[in-house]
């Protein structure tokens, strides 16, 4: 019987360390008594990837097929996997390998994660001297995207099939390109800690001395997003103010550790308005009495269920008031959300700082709400100096569009 090589060296490295990984993403293989991929997939997103493979064939491939190996992409800052790569060797060809792979989410920190794994596994193969081909189906666009913007260069297609070859050179000019933008456009605010609690990309411009002009508060926790970032009610709002009794909360640990499940995008709720945030001597977090007094009549309006709404602040520190508030490099992640969010036409509703909105120029940004606007498919709060979520100060219409949105 022929031994694969893709089988033997995959298994050889395991055998020796756990995963393949970087800072962000772990790869491992496929356990088929445990991973659960099939149902993870639409039936249509499954067929872009395979035909005639069903839940049971898929995990038969993991464990009686030697001539190919199936990884599970993990992402670390989420802890959860995300996608799947197979690997499968040429019997006509020893060290010719085929990979296909796919992952269940599409929003953008997981387009993102999905390059970083491919990148990993193909720098992995190319360096122990394997020959790297991909397919795809014609119909699917993204992938044969994907694939060109990796350095495949297709030299076959039939009917259905679009057949590639990595070219190396390619691959290293562009990988060199996706990785200055993936760092871009990476989560900024995965490292918040109470003794670090500016982004460490942000750190040249908000400065003690800068702070200290400005107003601005860094003792504090920062905030550039609260809420489930899966939420189809995006809310824009300037940035987060100073509480009196902020310094009550400092060092906190039931404060920082709801701060970053929430920058991790961990949580599926609102840490303002549904968790209990309160200092050792029992008081409740000003942002909490904030929140909950500007959605108090959503709750009534959805029956007291949690509110599911994702919150973007145009600036993610503390400050006693508005100031021109600076470009900041972190304000690339910010961007990347909101422009996922319109693209996925989720609804959008302008707390306070519209004219600082509208101004982003980023993917075209200030643009989109601008014609959102104008197709009045934007909700924009009459009274940004209360920010109340209400019928009168959204306009009956858009409060029942909003509250059906939220039930």
């Amino acid at each position: 019987m022929r031994i694969f090589n893709v089988k033997k060296i995959f298994n050889d490295y395991f055998n020796s360390y756990p995963f393949i990984e970087n800072k962000t993403i772990s790869l491992r293989l496929f356990d088929s008594d445990h991973d659960v991929i099939f149902p993870n997939f639409t039936r249509k997103d499954w067929n872009m990837i395979f035909t005639d493979v069903n839940e049971i064939s898929f995990k038969e491939m993991g464990k009686q097929y030697i001539d190919r190996v199936i990884l599970v992409a993990t992402s670390k800052p989420l802890n959860a996997p995300f996608g799947f790569i197979c690997i499968q060797e040429s019997h006509n060809k020893p060290m010719e390998v085929t990979f296909h792979g796919g992952t269940w989410e599409h929003d953008i920190k997981h387009i993102l994660l999905e390059y970083t794994a491919t990148n990993l596994i193909l720098e992995f193969l190319i360096n122990r001297n394997f020959n790297i081909k991909a397919t795809c189906f014609l119909s699917n666009k993204r992938a044969d995207r994907f694939q060109k913007s990796l350095g495949f260069v297709e030299y076959e297609r039939d009917s259905k099939l679009s057949y590639k070859k990595l070219h190396i050179d390619l691959f290293k000019k562009n990988i060199v390109r996706k990785r200055k933008n993936i760092t871009s456009m990476l989560n900024p605010w995965l490292n918040i800690e109470w003794d670090n609690t500016v982004a460490d990309c942000d750190k040249h411009i908000i400065s003690p001395a800068y702070c200290a002009e400005n107003g601005i508060d860094i003792s504090n926790l920062p905030e550039p997003y609260t809420g489930n970032v899966a939420s189809n009610v995006v809310c824009l709002n300037l940035n987060p103010g100073i509480g009196k009794c902020d310094a009550c909360f400092r060092f906190d640990d039931h404060y920082l550790r709801i701060t970053q499940n929430t920058l991790c995008h961990r949580l599926d709720h609102h840490m303002w308005i549904d968790d209990e945030i309160k200092c050792k001597l029992g008081g409740l977090h000003e942002g909490c009495k904030w929140w909950r007094d500007k959605t108090k009549d959503i709750k009534v309006a959805i029956d007291n269920k949690n509110i599911n709404m994702f919150v973007l602040e145009f600036f993610p520190y503390h400050s006693q008031h508005s100031f021109p508030f600076p470009n900041l490099p972190s304000d690339n992640y910010r961007n990347q959300l909101l422009q996922d969010a319109i693209n996925k036409e989720k609804l959008i509703v302008i707390m306070r700082g519209k004219s600082k909105w509208f101004g982003i120029k980023e993917f075209g940004i200030g643009e989109k709400l601008k014609e959102l606007e104008d197709k009045n498919k934007i909700i924009i709060l009459s009274n940004p100096q209360n920010p109340s979520f209400s019928s009168k100060n959204i306009g009956e219409e858009a409060w029942n569009i909003l509250i059906e949105k939220l039930k």
